[in-house]
């Protein structure tokens, strides 16, 4: 027999080989056993394959009805969540783990979280349509994007809340008021920026975070220094200047006494308006906002016109004669005389010196309530304190030198006049202010009413000296004993003042300006109204010993009183917030 003799091989039994009938049977037995299988253990090891398939997740679901997990926020806002990209971990808030509806989020890896949870804004505080609008991650460090939605006075940036080194701002937001979110004005506080963010930071708030109201404005005065402004100008201003009569005269020929009404008299001084010339001044201001809507606000200006002087002077040197006019009422008929100085006609050498000066400054504080706005302008309500003082003054001195008749005689006289005004009244007022484009104007139209002090000092002198003897006189020439002394009262006035400013845009907070102003005082008193118009002089000597002057009783003690006021351009450069 041959191992390889198919004939003679013993056939292998397998299951193929069995009958029909045998398969079957082997097949009902089979199916059975599992269904007892399924039946034992088929929930339990779905319910861990469910549990298993919700913490780990893979780019393709692990069955056809697979679903996306969720995430909860708090409030209804839908949060967009692009692929490979996740909520960044220190923009990320409780608000947005917490809410009142499943929002979908698309499937993405986990990501590793590095840092504790951190409150944060989705949006304007207050603003519940105010929504941002996606969520991304770039190279692990996201961004917070915002709706463009603000009110119809803000200009809400694109990046806001987010502070260089600090992070999200906790509760806060965006500014309001148009500034950049955290931008000049931050302070890494990890709250709100004192001074530029919204209202909803105060105490105070109405709810309406971002927009400009003005009620319940926290009002307060804050060191922040965006909370400030103030401008610094240059003044070129002009008095309304007086007319003085005339104080010192000449005379065409040798022999002439410069009388008034004579035909060779010249008059040397007066007779006309002085300080009316340009002089140079100053102005500053500096003010602060009393809350983050620019409502209301405290501000302060101070300013000075440069001294106004004036003078002449002269000697027999260039003017041979020299006298000073006056009207004799000392005699029964009143006639025009003068106190020759220099004439070489009457062995006379002298000289004459008149200055005069003026001052004139002012300063003033107010607080300033919006009353008006809408179409880029403003119109305040203003109330507060006016200070206002001006002083005037002249001196006129002569020095007269007769050498005839012997012994020689030197004579020196000198009369001065001092007027000094002082106000100090309560101001109202309107400031507007209104900006279009790089351009902007500012207007103020206020006055002032309160009380003004008048003082009149008024001296005269003469000293007489020949040789080694000096005689003193309390009497000049238009200062005598009936008009001589000081004189004060107080008085009603008014201090109005009008200011109108163009500026233009030089920088972020800086504007060119240029403009006009315009104050006055009422009821002021100046030198010419201290001297007597007529300058009416008792000259006369007194006769038969008698104790009282011929004549009424001149020069007068009499005040004239007259509108002062000074006025001019204005330019320079106004920091602003």
């Amino acid at each position: 027999m041959t191992l390889c003799d198919p004939t003679n091989a013993v056939p292998e039994k397998s299951f193929f080989a069995f009958d029909r009938n045998a398969r079957a049977g082997f097949g009902v037995w089979l199916a059975t056993a599992c269904f007892a299988f399924f039946v034992s253990y088929g929930g339990r090891l779905n319910a861990e394959e469910s549990e298993f398939a919700g913490l780990i997740r893979t780019k393709t679901a692990d069955r056809g009805s697979y679903q996306a997990p969720t995430v909860t926020a708090k409030n209804t806002r839908l949060i967009e969540v692009e692929d490979t990209d996740a909520i960044p971990v220190d923009q990320a808030t409780s608000n947005d783990i917490e809410s009142e509806e499943l929002i979908p989020v698309e499937y993405e890896e986990p990501i590793l979280l590095r840092q504790p949870v951190r409150q944060a804004s989705a949006g304007i505080p207050g603003r519940s349509n105010s929504v941002p609008r996606r969520v991304s991650r770039a190279a692990f460090q996201p961004s917070v994007v915002f709706e463009e939605y603000a009110p119809s006075d803000q200009i809400v940036d694109a990046s806001c809340g987010s502070e260089p080194g600090c992070g999200f701002e906790a509760s806060c937001g965006c500014e309001a008021m148009g500034y950049a979110c955290d931008g000049s004005c931050m302070s890494c506080d990890s709250g709100c920026d004192a001074g530029c963010d919204s209202m909803a930071c105060g105490s105070c708030s109405t709810g309406t975070c971002g927009q400009r109201s003005c009620r319940n404005c926290c009002v307060r005065l804050s060191m922040d220094p965006c909370q400030w402004f103030g401008a610094v100008e240059l003044l070129l201003m002009w008095r309304i200047g007086e007319v003085l009569p005339p104080l010192a005269t000449t005379s065409t020929i040798p022999t002439g006494d410069g009388t008034l009404g004579s035909i060779p008299t010249r008059i040397l001084f007066g007779g006309e308006r002085v300080q009316d010339e340009v002089s140079a001044g100053g102005r500053f201001t500096i003010g602060t906002w009393l809350d983050d809507q620019q409502c209301q606000s405290l501000v302060f200006h101070g300013w000075a016109a440069e001294q106004d002087s004036y003078g002449f002077a002269t000697d027999d040197n260039a003017t041979p004669i020299i006298a000073r006019p006056f009207l004799n009422v000392g005699i029964p008929v009143p006639a025009q005389g003068s106190q020759i100085i220099a004439s070489p006609d009457r062995n006379r050498e002298g000289s004459i010196n008149i200055d005069g000066t003026n001052d004139v400054y002012g300063a003033d504080i107010s607080l300033r309530q919006r009353w008006l706005g809408g179409l880029g302008g403003f119109v305040d309500v203003l109330y507060g304190y006016q200070y206002m003082r001006m002083d005037d003054n002249l001196s006129i001195a002569t020095r007269t030198f007769e050498t005839a008749p012997t012994p020689a005689t030197l004579l020196n006289v000198r009369d001065t006049f001092d007027a000094e005004n002082e106000f100090h009244g309560g101001q109202l007022g309107l400031a507007a202010r209104y900006r279009e484009r790089g351009w902007s104007f500012n207007g103020t139209l206020k006055a002032a009413a309160g009380s003004l002090r008048r003082t009149s000092i008024r001296t005269g002198s003469r000293l007489t000296t020949i040789g080694a003897n000096q005689t003193p006189d309390p009497n000049g020439l238009l200062v005598r004993s009936t008009n001589g002394g000081t004189i004060e009262d107080n008085t009603f006035a008014w201090v109005p003042e009008l200011d109108a400013t163009i500026g233009w845009r030089w920088t972020k907070n800086l504007d060119l300006t240029f403009g006009y102003h315009v104050i006055a005082m009422t009821d002021s008193l100046l030198v010419s109204g201290m001297i007597d118009p007529r300058l009416a002089v008792n000259a006369e000597p007194i006769a038969n010993g008698s104790t009282t002057p011929p004549g009424p009783q001149n020069p007068s003690a009499a005040l004239r009183y007259d509108t002062f006021y000074i006025h001019g351009i204005h330019f320079g450069v106004q920091c602003l917030y």
